[in-house]
């Protein structure tokens, strides 16, 4: 694929890059423009909350550039379906202040550069068909195995310079929700308790303190899930996060982590920026209730 740019700039396709934060998307999209030698601009899609600051980005996208816009799904759907039409055919539908045509009911075209577009998304049912279309390459990360988060914990130890035990290592497999990023910053804050007490092996005390600290469940985010699919069946309507972590009383860090492992299981779904429950969640949590 990049040997057909380099021959050909105009032939890149756009890119949509999905899985659970923290699988290695944003990674992979910063290594592709990289690799490009391409100019680059990174935009979280939740930022882009009016169609003005969308028209704001594209249009400043110069010939050849690559704009990363992560967790597109978390962009409202209007803004979905012009940048769908911007990737599309570079050109972009102008609307007045209201959202609507100009005056005289005939939208204003703008022609944009021809830029390259890399998205991410949890999931590729989460954005509209046509915009999904628009996308040359669709690559999708799963979620990484046990003994692909072991080799993660076991070469980032190396780095850090620490040696870990080996229950240590099981215990952080266990908790990481198969993603080496929160593998990789559960072993950090474990170090950091090891160096706190003038010692250089991250031992299963360690890691304990550190879920202590972070808030996550030792014995595995089943509970954690379970607590969140109590709260969204007690409501008779979808949920916004604020609302969630509220009742929830969980750190951030922690409401974050079992929020991306249920929507990847397919437990809760999105509605907007609000979030409930999917029959398949409702179905878990009427078995687990038994």
């Amino acid at each position: 694929m990049l040997s057909v740019h380099f021959q050909d700039a105009s032939r890149f396709p756009h890119i949509l890059l999905t899985g659970e934060e923290g699988s290695g998307r944003s990674l992979m999209a910063r290594v592709i423009c990289r690799e490009l030698g391409a100019p680059l601009r990174v935009y979280p899609a939740d930022l882009i909350t009016g169609l003005d600051t969308l028209f704001g980005i594209l249009q400043s996208a110069k010939d050849g550039q690559v704009l990363i816009l992560e967790d597109l799904e978390d962009m409202p759907w209007q803004g979905q379906i012009d940048l769908w039409r911007a990737a599309a055919w570079n050109r972009y539908f102008c609307y007045d202040k209201n959202g609507f045509p100009n005056a005289d009911d005939e939208p204003l075209l703008v022609e944009l550069s021809r830029f390259t577009l890399i998205a991410t998304a949890m999931d590729r049912r989460s954005i509209p068909p046509s915009l999904y279309r628009t996308f040359g390459k669709h690559l999708k990360f799963d979620k990484y195995s046990q003994d692909e988060i072991r080799q993660v914990v076991i070469q980032a130890a190396r780095r850090l310079g620490a040696t870990i035990e080996d229950d240590a290592v099981e215990t952080l497999c266990k908790s990481a929700v198969g993603s080496p990023a929160v593998a990789a910053q559960l072993l950090e804050c474990s170090w950091n308790r090891a160096r706190a007490s003038w010692e250089r092996n991250v031992n299963p005390a360690h890691v304990r303190r550190t879920f202590e600290i972070e808030g996550v469940e030792v014995i595995g985010v089943q509970r954690l899930q379970q607590q969140l699919l109590i709260v969204l069946s007690e409501s008779s309507e979808p949920l916004g996060r604020s609302a969630l972590q509220s009742a929830l009383d969980w750190p951030v860090s922690v409401f974050e982590q079992i929020e991306r492992s249920a929507l990847s299981d397919q437990y809760i779904e999105k509605v907007g920026q609000k979030l409930s429950l999917t029959e398949m969640g409702r179905c878990w949590n009427h078995a687990l209730n038994q």
